[in-house]
């Protein structure tokens, strides 16, 4: 079961609040996809070759209202390099990934999204396939799906 919605707003540096809700059929523990959608074009002839779905961040859905959800980051990034070894850490530390709107704020742990990104929510009803750039279409051509 998939269910389209975008980007609402964001709640903390690790929360993202979604415009679909119970009504549309969202659950707690549901999984979610922040995607941008990329045109392939020919360089030569500019005939549209088709287009790639790309997943910004990853969300575990652990508040739902009727009309909205939130939505908190699941992957995990490593701090390592020159600090870890100044540090006199061995192994580096592993750091939530944090969402931002802010281009000058995002880096290696932070993702820059913005206020409108596509999402797909994904029931785990078994393992969910990743979603496919004509399920991005579907998603253009309808702004959110409902189940009442």
């Amino acid at each position: 079961m998939t269910i389209n919605g975008k980007v609402a707003g964001i709640v903390s540096p690790t929360l993202v609040a979604i415009n679909v809700g119970a009504r549309d059929g969202v659950k707690v523990d549901d999984k979610v996809r922040v995607y941008r959608q990329v045109d392939v074009k020919d360089p030569d002839s500019k005939e549209e070759l088709g287009s790639v779905v790309l997943t910004k961040v990853n969300l575990k859905i652990t508040f739902v209202d009727d009309r909205f959800s939130v939505g908190e980051t699941v992957d995990n990034v490593s701090r390592g390099g020159l600090t870890t070894i100044y540090s006199g850490s061995v192994f580096g530390e592993s750091q939530q990934i944090a969402v931002t709107l802010s281009p000058r704020e995002a880096d290696s742990g932070t993702v820059l999204i913005a206020i409108g990104d596509p999402v797909f929510v994904e029931r785990d009803e078994k393992a969910a396939p990743k979603p496919t750039a004509k399920d991005a279409q579907k998603s253009q051509d309808q702004p959110k799906s409902s189940t009442g």
